[in-house]
C-alpha cells in the first residue's frame, strides 16, 4: 500500500501504510545491512558497502510501528511503515 489521497466517487480516499521492498542479491542475511527508519528519512547500508540507499519522504511515519523483514530466499528486504495522520485544521 502506498500513501495516496484522492477522490473515487466523490469519497475522500486515503492509505495509511507504505510498502517498500528492495531487491539486495548480493546480501545474504539481514546481519549485513543496517536499516534506519526515521520520521520522515529511510537510510539503508551495507557492511560490504555495495548498497547504499538514502530517501527523504514527502510523509511523516510512525516510527515505532515501522518494521522489516528480509527473505534469504528471495533476497527481499520488506519495509512496513505506517504514516502519521495528518493533524485536523
Amino acid at each position: 500500500m502506498a500513501i495516496g489521497y484522492g477522490k473515487i466517487n466523490n469519497v475522500m480516499v486515503r492509505t495509511y501504510a507504505s510498502l517498500l521492498q528492495i531487491e539486495l542479491p548480493n546480501i545474504r542475511s539481514a546481519g549485513a545491512m543496517s536499516l534506519d527508519i526515521g520520521e520522515d528519512r529511510i537510510l539503508l547500508d551495507t557492511r560490504s558497502k555495495v548498497y547504499y540507499m538514502d530517501i527523504y519522504l514527502p510523509y511523516n511515519l510512525v516510527q515505532p510501528e515501522c518494521g522489516a523483514q528480509f527473505d534469504k530466499r528471495t533476497k527481499i528486504l520488506t519495509v512496513t511503515m505506517p504514516v502519521q495522520p495528518k493533524a485536523s485544521v
